[in-house]
């Protein structure tokens, strides 16, 4: 059954044009607001150096992953702010920061918006499309590969949480960085893509700076962490 569901998920992506990215709802920034065409001129071509470069670090990976570092990058597909109570412990939780975990939600939104914009513009196929020997370790995605969506959200949410824990700022960013390679790790990303989705990220977080309906939401969360924390 997985094998045939898994043959289906290919032929679909080989035989049909790449599914346009839902629409999703933005708070603060639009795909319009953001200029992520300056990632690159194109994706990097199926035929080219570098990505049979990608695919042969992928065949790698695939030999390698062990089934502790599976179960992790699994636990990441479904991407929540969650994700950095690693890094924050058990306090950091919805239940006090109700404020802070609606905003990391909003910008999470406004940065697939952004992503997902970009993703139909290069329109570079997922590398088990490419290389149908791949045998990715999670469930296998429908939309475009670059940039990585996952690595584009998990940093700006990253970037916004250093605003407001400073001095965890390196673990932060390491945990956004681990979900960015994770992707590749599970065979659904090319390296550059997490790459190209990292640099997203922090444009998206850039032009956030620029909104006042952001900046409010921003001081209001921060105001609530540092009640929280009592820092």
């Amino acid at each position: 059954m997985k094998t045939a569901k898994y043959s289906l998920v290919l032929l679909t992506m080989m035989f049909t044009s790449l599914a346009v990215a839902k629409t999703v709802k933005t708070h603060f920034v639009t795909a319009g607001d953001v200029d992520w065409k300056s990632l690159a001129t194109t994706a990097p071509a199926e035929d080219s150096a570098q990505t049979k470069d990608e695919l042969k670090t992928l065949h790698e990976l695939e030999t390698t992953r062990t089934p502790e570092q599976v179960a992790h990058a699994t636990a990441e597909v479904k991407l929540s702010t969650a994700v950095f109570s690693t890094a924050l412990g058990s306090s950091f939780n919805p239940d006090d920061l109700p404020k802070t975990f609606v905003l990391l939600k909003d910008v999470s939104d406004d940065a697939k918006a952004v992503g997902n914009a970009a993703k139909d513009f290069y329109g570079r196929r997922r590398p088990y499309v490419v290389d149908p020997s791949l045998k990715p370790a999670v469930d296998l995605e429908t939309s475009a590969s670059f940039p990585s969506g996952h690595a584009t959200r998990s940093r700006v949410m990253a970037l916004v949480l250093c605003e407001f824990y400073p001095d965890k700022k390196a673990a932060l960013l390491a945990v956004a960085k681990q979900v960015a390679d994770d992707r590749v790790l599970a065979g659904v990303h090319f390296p550059s893509d997490v790459e190209a989705g990292a640099k997203l990220g922090d444009a998206i977080f850039t032009k956030l700076q620029e909104s006042s309906e952001f900046k409010a939401a921003l001081e209001a969360a921060k105001q609530e962490v540092t009640a929280h924390t009592g820092k």
